[in-house]
């Protein structure tokens, strides 16, 4: 009797076929030919060396699948595609620049074993610092896992599905975004299930990738695409409390978009051209009646006058 595929590692890439062999190399270290793990690569009509790479697995392993779409379907498009491809009980997405550590893999398969019965949310945000004091976050309803999840709840490399779940989301979901369509299938799995478990370790790598300069305004999409247009949304539908919107538009605001500021337009320290065109007026737009903005706008002349004294001392 053939084993039943437990996991399948999905993961949609587009011209980042060095960084995807390292991914690939990190999970057929762990499963390679591990009849219970599938590994399946979309791929959006890369014109890099990605089939190359790819291929190359593929011969070497046969738990490793490559499909090489006709036409760029668009990032999306190319989510949905590898998901519905997958045979898999857990769908597990995976950015092509990321890298299973030693054993993370094995960890979530076992995670993905345990919990087959019972099929929890599963959400893996990678070690993320505010959540270590526990090794797992139990949380029921979307207004629960929000408060987890946060702005976390975009990266892909944190989000996986159950395969069921995944297709009754499917069938009835219209999607309110064209940036964060791994948030919504996620947040509709939690407003499906109402359970959800969240891993604080850490399974994998996540590298910096250097693209050539794009300027593409990273706060305005952030800004615009995930809370404006997606958090509002939830909140307009009545699918998250009145407090879990505002709770989570002060932690957007303090640990995202503060955060950010301050390296992409203080400190300068990004590795690709992300522009802050007019992340002032994007920011002033959605947070001039709340009071959180003009504490910190009492507060950024002290930072800024901070770090630049710092500096002056390294020199």
């Amino acid at each position: 009797m053939v084993p039943e595929i437990l996991l399948s590692i999905c993961i949609p890439t587009y011209n980042r076929a060095t960084y995807l062999e390292r991914c690939l190399e990190s999970i057929v270290k762990q499963a390679g030919n591990n009849p219970q793990v599938e590994v399946l690569i979309s791929d959006n009509v890369s014109n890099d060396h990605t089939r190359e790479v790819c291929e190359r697995f593929v011969r070497q392993f046969n738990n490793v699948k490559y499909f090489v779409n006709e036409t760029n379907i668009g990032a999306d498009q190319n989510i949905i595609r590898v998901l519905k491809i997958a045979n898999g009980k857990y769908l597990k997405l995976l950015n092509d620049y990321c890298e299973f550590s030693e054993g993370g893999l094995l960890k979530v398969l076992d995670i993905v074993t345990d919990h087959a019965s019972t099929r929890e949310v599963l959400f893996f945000p990678n070690g993320v610092s505010y959540l270590r004091k526990k090794e797992f976050h139990y949380s029921t309803g979307l207004d629960g896992f929000l408060k987890i999840a946060s702005f976390w709840s975009t990266w892909i490399g944190a989000v996986g599905f159950w395969k069921e779940d995944f297709h009754k989301v499917m069938e009835t979901y219209q999607f309110k975004t064209t940036n964060f369509l791994q948030t919504e299938l996620l947040f509709e799995s939690v407003l499906l299930k109402q359970k959800a478990i969240t891993y604080s370790r850490s399974f994998m790598v996540a590298h910096e990738v250097v693209n050539k300069k794009t300027g593409y305004n990273f706060f305005e999409l952030f800004i615009e695409s995930y809370f404006n247009t997606y958090i509002t949304s939830l909140r307009k539908e009545r699918k998250i409390s009145w407090f879990a919107y505002y709770r989570e538009k002060n932690k957007f605001f303090a640990d995202f978009i503060f955060f950010w500021y301050k390296n992409v337009k203080i400190k300068n320290r990004h590795s690709t051209d992300i522009s802050p065109k007019g992340v002032e007026w994007l920011v002033f737009k959605t947070y001039k009646y709340d009071p959180i903005f003009y504490l910190y706008l009492l507060f950024l002349p002290f930072y800024m006058l901070s770090f630049y004294i710092k500096k002056l001392r390294r020199k």
